[in-house]
């Protein structure tokens, strides 16, 4: 009778562990056979594409087939990096994911050993820009023209949130034919922290979470959720929905750089580095020094507290004297909205501060301040010289580098004119692309000026470390000659090693020798035009710019150019 029991008990288990493996495996790809015919002759759920090289031709193809009725084809006579691409698939950073399709390949040539047909990942992070690359696998032999399975696993990359499978060719040139693909998770049901960027607002009421519920399993699951010190679980009913998205009622109880967890039951813990803000922040005045001024408060408040919070503005000379006030704003109508007084129309010329004060009931009241400078006399007017370069007042000035600049070359014989067009790559970084070089009036070859460039960078390049360890932006957001050279040298190296570089400028503070960091947000070009569109940096964003240049990211070489 023990000897049946155990038995039985083996079987048991062994069908639980297959029932299970089998929930684990579901293929994860809508239209894994790649059938029937869907937009621009790819198969529904998929999309054809060309991204860099010769264009390829796509087809479906039903006298090649694996399985069905039918396979996908890609061919080109030359080198290109064109692909198949599935829907986005909801994952979470961590988990393993397995992918594999049956291929054949005919007269492939590859540009280099890394080149050829293969399986790849394309995962989009949360921020929904941010791109990131893993590949699943890539064929290694033309296995005699017969059909073949290639296969492989990587593990989500941090912050990424989807995934689209590639059936691809990668710097190569032949014919490949792909067929019943397949991707597959290790986790049938996980959690995925849903935060956009770093910043947690404590008006979300804890730690935002997305359900991946591959099994469309409608029982209730637990989700540990930690924030800091600050920990919290809640019992969650699930829908039966692919994605459901919850939050984890963590309580803020600390500010600052902290560290977020979540946890789904035996599934591997979640974490990420996250920003908490202050309670209440301040932007520089606008315009800093004189002016029609204006200032902008960013609340940091749970939501109830925010609900019942007032905002107080004054302006105070530097005796502490307040000469002018409004008071009892709600809340919710003073955040991220410039805010003025009738009295910064006509200030006296002196120095002032802007204090703000934030009143929630029952609780002590939250200041924070801003400097702020009236001018004896108007602003200086922004004008271009005749020599074409920017002026502030008679002091010449290069916020932006020059894009259309000359300079005589004793060797030549003649004014060496260099001619840049900036603009925005796909990540959002700046390019300033050189596009020509004239000697008077004819073409210059890169040999015949790259010796001036060269004397140039290698200048700039020794003082950097100088200007890194010197840098300063100070709490009203002006930013010292050192951090804006060490920033400026990392587009100037950028430029001559013709990479992107990070796309901030800087513009220059009236009557000072500092200035303010601005992010380049559109660039556009026209006949005789150039704009550019700038946006305000926040505190932290300022941060985050000055311990970048301490530390070398972006300043020099490697790093503007994006590596």
């Amino acid at each position: 009778m023990r000897f049946c029991t155990a038995i039985l008990l083996v079987l048991c288990l062994s069908i639980s562990a297959l029932a299970q493996t089998t929930r684990s495996a579901r293929n994860l790809l809508q239209n894994p056979g790649l059938e029937d015919r869907g937009e621009r002759d790819a198969p529904p759920q998929w999309r054809a594409v060309t991204v860099w090289g010769a264009p390829a031709t796509f087809a479906i193809d039903s006298k090649e087939r694996h399985g069905g009725a039918q396979s996908f084809r890609i061919s080109s006579t030359q080198s290109t990096q064109s692909f198949l691409r599935s829907k986005p698939i909801d994952v979470a950073p961590g988990e393993r994911i397995r992918a594999s399709a049956w291929v054949k390949v005919k007269d492939i040539v590859a540009e280099s050993a890394d080149a050829g047909v293969v399986l790849t990942a394309e995962f989009l992070n949360g921020d929904g820009r941010t791109e990131q690359f893993a590949r699943f696998a890539k064929v290694t032999s033309a296995n005699g023209g017969n059909w073949q399975q290639v296969s492989g696993s990587v593990k989500v990359p941090p912050l990424a949130a989807t995934l689209r499978l590639r059936l691809a060719f990668f710097d190569c040139a032949g014919t490949a034919w792909f067929d019943d693909a397949s991707l597959e998770a290790d986790t049938p049901l996980t959690v995925r922290i849903e935060l956009p960027h770093e910043i947690l607002a404590p008006e979300r009421g804890g730690v935002p979470v997305v359900l991946i519920n591959r099994e469309a399993r409608r029982d209730e699951v637990r989700i540990h959720g930690r924030l800091g010190d600050s920990g919290a679980d809640i019992n969650v009913k699930l829908s039966g929905a692919t994605t459901q998205p919850c939050i984890v009622p963590v309580p803020v109880t600390n500010r600052g750089r902290l560290e977020v967890e979540v946890s789904l039951a035996a599934n591997p813990a979640q974490k990420r580095e996250v920003t908490v803000p202050p309670p209440l922040v301040l932007d520089p005045p606008s315009p800093t020094h004189g002016g029609n001024a204006t200032i902008r408060p960013f609340i940091a408040l749970s939501a109830s507290d925010r609900a019942q919070a007032t905002f107080d503005l004054q302006l105070q000379n530097e005796n502490g004297v307040t000469i002018g006030a409004a008071q009892g704003l709600p809340a919710d109508r003073a955040d991220a909205q410039p805010q003025s007084l009738a009295i910064f129309k006509s200030p006296v010329p002196g120095k002032y501060r802007f204090v703000a004060t934030l009143n929630v009931p029952g609780k002590p009241p939250i200041t924070a301040q801003q400097p702020w400078t009236a001018l004896a006399h108007p602003p200086p007017k922004v004008t271009v010289g005749n020599d074409g370069f920017l002026r502030v007042g008679n002091r010449a000035i290069f916020p932006l580098g020059v894009f259309n600049g000359s300079g005589r070359m004793k060797e030549l014989g003649a004014v060496a004119s260099f001619q840049f067009r900036p603009q925005l790559d796909a990540a959002g970084r700046l390019r300033l692309d050189l596009v020509r070089v004239t000697g008077g009036k004819l073409p210059l070859p890169e040999g015949a000026w790259a010796k001036w460039r060269d004397q140039i960078v290698d200048a700039t390049r020794k003082n950097v470390p100088a200007w890194r360890a010197q840098a300063r932006i100070d709490s009203t957001g002006a930013a010292n000659f050192p951090a804006m050279a060490a920033t400026l040298s990392g587009l100037l190296f950028a430029v001559a090693e013709k990479h992107p570089a990070e796309p901030v400028l800087f513009l220059p503070l009236a009557g000072e020798r500092d200035s303010v960091p601005v992010k380049v947000a559109k660039v556009a070009v026209e006949t005789g035009k150039l704009t550019l569109t700038v946006e305000p940096m926040s505190v932290s964003e300022r941060a985050a710019l000055l311990q970048r240049i301490r530390t070398a990211q972006g300043s020099d070489g490697a790093q503007a150019a994006g590596n």
